[in-house]
């Protein structure tokens, strides 16, 4: 793999429909300052949230690139980023009460940002290298801002925590009580897999886009109790709305298509596809497995991530690094011309 995660928080309700929060109140969806899209994760008290890095070899060196903005600078220095294996933390940025950011591991600031600090009210774009070490090599640790080296720890720095193992299983955004925070336009890729993304990205943003009409196939019921527009059951720009609208089935390799709305603006270089889609099972103890496809020059591809399913909704996302019809990046025609939904696969 090389990218693993990326997010924007637009199409969300609330956090909690994904990713694990420890409040479902003071961590939230805002849309009053996004910087980019819709909306943005806004966090306050102390609180977090936690995303899961999918499955995969287990490879130390990872890549972090997100959005951030603070209204108000901290009273003490705290985290506001942090690589976690399992429960166990691990390193990660810090915030300190003049505006800089650090590097921290267990209890203690290894590195600071120098002359350079934090604005409130001001996004910036804040990326992270970090080989997880007892004894980091040069460059192993890197911290930009705005394209801008901020941090370079010193070879022989520690970048573990206690006995944990050296790999990153999750990543963990903070709060702090005194001040709101704000994350956007989120990936995280890691050195494996093809150029370019496996190592720094850039200035990202995550573009999202939402069914504007029927795809090619169309076998789940909606909720109007037809398949004519199912395309206007599952548009939820603003967020789910449960069983408002929503479309289902429950047959064996049925299909749902959608087509999607166009890219706002020339995208320059795109790193990947996200298909993101909020489903339940409607029967306590059934069983059903799904799976989402693209439909690209008359051939559907179904993804490899299977989704298993609660009586309650989740939300659940699969990603194509790469375009699946030629196995090359993918360019804006490209999405403007497919198809993406979701099949029954069990």
């Amino acid at each position: 793999m090389a990218l693993m995660v990326i997010e924007g928080w637009d199409g969300l309700s609330e956090p909690r429909s994904r990713y694990v929060t420890t409040s479902s109140t003071l961590v939230t969806i805002d849309t009053v300052v996004p910087r980019t899209g819709r909306a943005c994760l806004k966090t306050g008290g102390t609180t977090t949230t936690y995303i899961s890095i999918p499955t995969r070899s287990e490879v130390n060196e990872i890549y972090i690139g997100f959005a951030f903005r603070m209204s108000a600078l901290p009273s003490l220095s705290n985290y506001l980023w942090l690589t976690f294996y399992a429960e166990g933390a691990g390193c990660g940025l810090t915030i300190q009460t003049d505006g800089k950011i650090g590097w921290k591991t267990g209890g203690t600031v290894i590195d600071d940002s120098g002359v350079n600090v934090l604005a409130v009210d001001t996004w910036y774009y804040i990326e992270v290298k970090v080989v997880k070490s007892n004894s980091t090599s040069a460059d192993d640790c890197i911290v930009k801002v705005d394209g801008d080296e901020w941090i370079n720890l010193s070879p022989g720095s520690d970048t573990s925590y206690l006995s944990y193992p050296l790999i990153t299983k999750s990543v963990l955004f903070s709060g702090y009580s005194a001040c709101l925070r704000y994350y956007d336009d989120i990936y995280i890729c890691d050195s494996v897999g093809a150029a370019p993304c496996n190592t720094f990205l850039g200035d990202s943003k995550v573009a999202t886009l939402y069914p504007d009409g029927n795809g090619n196939v169309n076998n789940f019921t909606g909720s109007d109790a037809d398949s004519t527009d199912n395309y206007l059951h599952v548009d939820d720009g603003s967020g789910p709305d449960g069983d408002t609208s929503y479309v289902e089935s429950a047959t064996v390799d049925h299909i749902d298509l959608y087509s999607f709305t166009a890219l706002a603006e020339a995208s320059g270089a795109i790193f990947g596809v996200e298909v993101v889609s909020t489903i339940k099972l409607d029967q306590p103890g059934a069983s059903r497995v799904a799976s989402h496809v693209t439909r690209i020059d008359g051939t559907n591809y179904v993804n490899s991530n299977l989704i298993g399913s609660d009586i309650d909704y989740a939300t659940y996302g699969s990603l194509w690094a790469l375009n699946p019809d030629d196995s090359a990046a993918w360019e804006d025609a490209d999405i403007a011309n497919a198809e993406f939904g979701i099949k029954i696969i069990s």
